[in-house]
């Protein structure tokens, strides 16, 4: 299915906002960084290298985190890499263990670290600190159009790939549909991996939590007739 000149606009419209916000990011986190810089004596701890854990392939953290590499390996000229990641949770143990100095991370998950619940077990991560906030992650439910999906009640025994397991669909989607009682065969992987899935005929449907745009739902969407399916307020009933 080629994409409508719409949905060329809506990407073209997405894709100049996250450009903007790249640039902002950059800009505060180069702020950030020089100035904790400057009060500290010439050659020594400043790092010669960064690395920031962003997500998975074909997610929006890949693309604001390669892009946002350039942006500061150019500006503080020292080398920034952005490290692929199953995404939030493990960001959030790399930067615990030092192994990354950015990361980005949802405010669910990040919260769920530095009290040590839900996935954090028990361990509380807590030496990430907040710069700023991003942006607002929108839960994105995608089937095949000839599945005439219209409802989420609708994804029971669907195969339901959610992202990676450390990532925030595969954080979140597996226990939103256990409270709303749907039964999905849930299947995990690489935002890239389970979108090329779909497009085989090997899923039925993807739940993606990110940002716009996201590249491998946009390839997706351009491949494959898809459905995007609105989550509704179930019907009150009476007593």
């Amino acid at each position: 299915m080629e994409p409508t000149n719409a949905a060329l606009a809506d990407w073209g419209r997405a894709a100049k906002s996250a450009v903007g916000l790249l640039s902002l990011v950059a800009a505060i986190l180069t702020s950030a960084l020089t100035w904790s810089g400057a009060a500290w004596p010439q050659g020594g701890n400043w790092p010669r290298s960064i690395s920031i854990g962003t997500a998975s392939p074909g997610g929006a953290y890949g693309a604001y985190g390669e892009g946002l590499a350039r942006i500061l390996t150019r500006t503080l000229q020292i080398e920034v890499t952005a490290q692929v990641t199953q995404g939030p949770a493990q960001n959030i143990v790399l930067m615990e263990k030092k192994e990354a100095m950015l990361g980005f991370v949802t405010t669910g998950v990040a919260l769920q670290g530095w009290n040590g619940t839900g996935w954090a077990k028990g361990t509380r991560y807590r030496s990430m600190r907040v710069i700023f906030p991003m942006y607002d992650s929108a839960f994105q439910f995608a089937t095949l159009k000839r599945l005439a999906i219209k409802s989420l009640d609708d994804f029971a025994g669907l195969r339901i790939g959610v992202g990676p397991r450390a990532g925030t669909g595969g954080t979140y989607v597996p226990e939103i549909f256990k409270i709303l009682g749907i039964a999905a065969d849930i299947r995990f992987g690489a935002i890239e991996q389970i979108a090329s899935q779909m497009a085989d005929g090997k899923l039925d449907g993807v739940v993606i939590a990110g940002g716009f745009p996201i590249p491998a739902l946009a390839e997706l969407d351009a491949r494959q007739p898809v459905d995007f399916v609105q989550p509704r307020c179930p019907k009150s009933r009476s007593p």
